[in-house]
């Protein structure tokens, strides 16, 4: 079992990196680098999310989410939010991009829901099936989530992966963390528009 999971675990970001340089190489010219970028990252960890559901460490239980857990998710994604704006906007050096229509489809959709069955559905669920702390575990998953975010590993993911890490420890519910991240990334490109 342990095998498995640090085998899912460099082959995600292993892959990854492959790609993007795949990508890269092909498309150098193209001025739309960063969407096949993201397409190709969507279609490597719906790839890594399926190799894992085969080998039996991927379990997707019943999804549901209550008006409180809902309300919660909201709330924490306005103020992950405010902590990006003073920390990029306000204390470093941002700059607005406005994302295409699909560049915003992709990380307000699926960028979300890939990501966080990966961590917690995998990574995280898989730590506690191995008897790691409660602690280390939600520290390891949002180390492991703001690495991905590589190269732009920042205060806000490593932020984003803790409170979505949490969350995910107290309620069990994979679709309440896909709505924090959702709504997060919502509001960034929403910033970016305006």
């Amino acid at each position: 079992m342990i095998r498995k999971i640090i085998l899912i675990s460099i082959l995600l970001p292993l892959s990854i990196l492959i790609v993007l340089i795949a990508v890269s190489l092909l498309y150098s010219n193209s001025k739309n680098i960063v969407e096949y970028q993201f397409v190709s990252i969507i279609l490597t960890y719906t790839l890594v999310l399926n190799i894992a559901y085969k080998i039996k460490i991927l379990k997707i239980n019943k999804i549901k989410i209550t008006f409180k857990e809902f309300i919660i998710a909201v709330i924490l994604s306005l103020v992950l939010f405010s902590i990006f704006y003073l920390e990029k906007v306000q204390f470093g050096n941002y700059i607005k991009k406005t994302p295409t229509f699909f560049l915003s489809f992709i990380t307000v959709i699926l960028t979300p829901v890939v990501e966080e069955f990966f961590n917690k559905k995998i990574i995280f669920d898989n730590l506690i099936i191995l008897k790691f702390n409660k602690f280390w575990t939600i520290i390891i998953s949002s180390l492991y989530f703001s690495i991905l975010h590589y190269p732009n590993i920042l205060l806000i993911h490593f932020l984003v992966g803790l409170t979505t890490s949490f969350i995910y420890y107290k309620d069990k519910n994979i679709l309440q963390v896909i709505l924090i991240h959702m709504s997060y990334n919502f509001l960034i490109n929403y910033f970016n528009y305006i």
